[in-house]
């Protein structure tokens, strides 16, 4: 054992010595685009005016200073998604943001850096510049970073994030990293206004305009067509019997995709930057914000290429538009592109053994679903975790109190920021006030946990499509997979169990349809972590709040930016150093089939309906009597012809005015 602490503090030693800083500058402008060939999209979120931004890609026990200058027209952030390891000799790695984050970072000991406006921060004003420094001391693997401000994210603002191990668990002779994303010709602003609207109450979500794929070696992305640019003609070269390592990374916005090469196998290696024993696989599932690593060995017959095939999930479109296509595989004759509004009639992705050759006839899937990622075995061994605490989230659309379809996770809750950031709220107010839940906002479904809390997260998804989850600033174990709730057989729907001796981690899951998943994390990066996905589909873990406080102090750099921005950074959610009073932060929408009690819109409402039906019922009788009685005194004049005083009787007869008649 001693000598084993020797040799790790050796390597640690090796390693601070040998560590580098990256100053990255970043100027966030818009930037012309026709990725997919079909549009020139002016409103492309690029970096130092080029598009698809740079990629970060560095060594373990590094550091990334991200310097982001927000020349936008409006705030934006970065997020990184990065995760954290167990403390020795194990990595983690920090934020960037004009609403930027790196997808999978921890930022231990520096929350504010991980890029979640209305969480950790304000976000970067236009023309003013944030430097996120993001340590890579605990952490490596495949990552990415984006825009945390939804908008600038879906226009463009994502790109890889690669970080080395000192020592790789499994052996390869060259790597690549390919991007999968959906993307949308219409500006992300004008869409997200479309989309959350009371017009739109079942909540269809837009449908992209193509499915892009493009890759790169290390940092450099590969030669694309100058005309179609980065979705036609995407060849990867292989050389024979050499073992590459795929990164693969879903970015997009919404759609789940489905990856695979034909003549070749796939052998998984890692997912969300946790290393795992190879897992032979037919294809990749991926949903938003996944990334796998794949082996993936060339052939020794080097006299054909083969299809590289990147697909939708169809199933999760309410429509599919006439021109849009499923695959970056597809080959179409001529005269059918043309029909359906396509740039060209080869519309290749290949693994490419010789310019020359030809392409070997593609292997058609008729089965795809959901990758059992939790079969996956993790290269470092840690048993489950033992839940001190648990909580069950419910996924639920429904259209709210003011039109628009949301969904909420807890207690029927859709997520909405609060006027102060989560994080900050957690490090200015009184400690004896840090684990009261309402001082975060009712809107933001707070959970408040102790230092190392060991919570169990059961997340059932009551919609008909799957939704993928992302936890900021840690890794879970996936404790449990049902991909049918309600299904008596436990090979469909099992039991929760402990006692797993190393089950799978990492920070994004796709929860089925009318399935369940358990997650379990320990609670030991303090700080305010979201747990999300869409449309308010939100909650916020503040973890060891007054841990945070004695640890954590936040740059005035952030300070300045929320008060440019008119936001608070002190106090509650309300920007109030109060308990109690709250007035002012947001509240609501409210799912309706919860609503309790009466609002004076729905007291107006009701007395209108009231009023309404009233002056109907009257003007129903009133109708009827005349018309009633016009028709009496026809008859009656008839009968009188034939004489006697019949006419008086009978008419008050029909009135019902008794005892009358003589």
């Amino acid at each position: 054992m001693r000598t084993t602490l020797r040799a790790a503090a050796a390597l640690a030693l090796a390693q601070a010595a040998s560590a580098a800083v990256h100053d990255v500058w970043y100027n966030l402008t818009f930037v012309t685009t026709n990725p997919d060939g079909l549009y020139d999209k002016p409103y492309t979120v690029g970096v130092n005016g080029t598009w698809p931004p740079p990629i970060l890609n560095v060594n373990f026990n590094d550091t990334v200073r991200v310097h982001a200058l927000n020349s936008l027209d409006q705030p934006t952030s970065i997020h990184h998604h990065v995760r954290r390891r167990r403390r020795l000799l194990l990595p983690r790695i920090g934020p960037i943001s004009p609403h930027s984050t790196t997808q999978g970072m921890f930022f231990n000991g520096s929350n504010y850096y991980d890029g979640a406006p209305g969480v950790t921060q304000c976000g970067i004003p236009v023309g003013q510049e944030l430097t996120y420094e993001v340590p890579v001391d605990r952490q490596w693997g495949t990552y990415w970073w984006h825009s945390h401000t939804g908008v600038h994210y879906q226009d463009g603002l994502r790109a890889p994030f690669v970080i080395h191990p000192v020592e790789e668990a499994h052996t390869y002779d060259a790597e690549y990293t390919i991007v999968l994303s959906d993307w949308y010709h219409g500006r992300a602003e004008k869409l997200n206004k479309q989309f959350m609207n009371k017009f739109n109450p079942t909540g269809a979500e837009p449908i992209p305009d193509s499915l892009l794929i493009y890759a790169a070696q290390n940092a450099t992305y590969l030669p694309s067509n100058e005309n179609v640019q980065f979705n036609s003609d995407l060849s990867i070269p292989f050389e024979a019997g050499k073992t590459y390592r795929l990164r693969v990374i879903n970015t997009g916005i919404f759609a789940m995709t489905y990856f695979w090469i034909d003549g070749h196998q796939m052998r998984v290696i890692e997912a969300d930057g946790t290393d795992t024993e190879e897992y032979p696989v037919d294809y990749l599932t991926l949903g938003i914000a996944q990334r796998y690593s794949v082996l993936v060995t060339a052939l020794n017959d080097t006299s054909s290429n083969y299809l590289l095939h990147a697909n939708f999930d169809a199933d999760m479109f309410d429509y599919v538009p006439d021109g849009l296509q499923l695959s970056t595989s597809l080959r179409l004759p001529l005269p059918l592109a043309r029909s359906l509004n396509l740039s060209r009639s080869d519309y290749t992705s290949t693994i490419s053994y010789g310019e020359s050759n030809p392409t070997a006839e593609t292997e058609v899937r008729d089965v795809l679903g959901l990758m059992q990622d939790n079969l996956l075995v993790p290269v470092t061994v840690e048993e489950q975790f033992t839940p001190t605490r648990s909580l069950e989230l419910d996924v639920w659309f429904d259209a709210y109190d003011n039109g628009v379809n949301r969904a909420s996770l807890l207690n029927n809750i859709t997520y909405s920021a609060p006027n102060t950031p989560s994080l900050m709220t957690m490090l200015s107010m009184g400690n004896d006030s840090l684990t009261t839940p309402s001082i975060y906002g009712k809107m933001t479904a707070p959970e408040i946990l102790a230092r190392n809390d060991v919570m169990d997260v059961m997340i059932i998804n009551f919609d008909s499509n799957s939704h993928p989850f992302h936890l900021h600033g840690h890794k879970f174990q996936i404790t449990r997979v049902s991909t049918d709730v309600t299904s008596d057989d436990p090979s469909i729907n099992p039991p929760h169990t402990l006692g797993a001796p190393n089950p799978m981690t990492r920070d994004t899951i796709v929860v089925p349809a009318g399935g369940a998943v358990n997650l379990a994390f320990r609670a030991d990066n303090p700080g305010a972590w979201i747990l999300h996905m869409e449309a308010g589909l939100a909650i916020v873990f503040m973890e060891d709040p007054l841990g945070a406080q004695q640890t954590m102090t936040l740059p005035d750099q952030l300070k300045d930016q929320c008060t440019s921005l008119g936001y608070s950074y002190t106090g509650n959610a309300a920007g109030k150093m109060s308990t109690t009073d709250l007035s002012g932060a947001p509240s609501g929408p409210f799912d309706q089939a919860h609503i309790t009690g009466w609002t004076p819109k729905a007291k107006g409402a009701l007395a209108g309906c009231v009023i309404t039906a009233l002056l109907g019922m009257l003007t129903v009788v009133w109708l009827d009597a005349d018309e009633l009685e016009e028709e009496v005194h026809h008859d009656m004049a008839v009968k009188a012809a034939a004489g006697g005083g019949y006419l008086k009787r009978g008419f008050k007869a029909v009135m019902g005015k008794k005892g009358s008649s003589d």
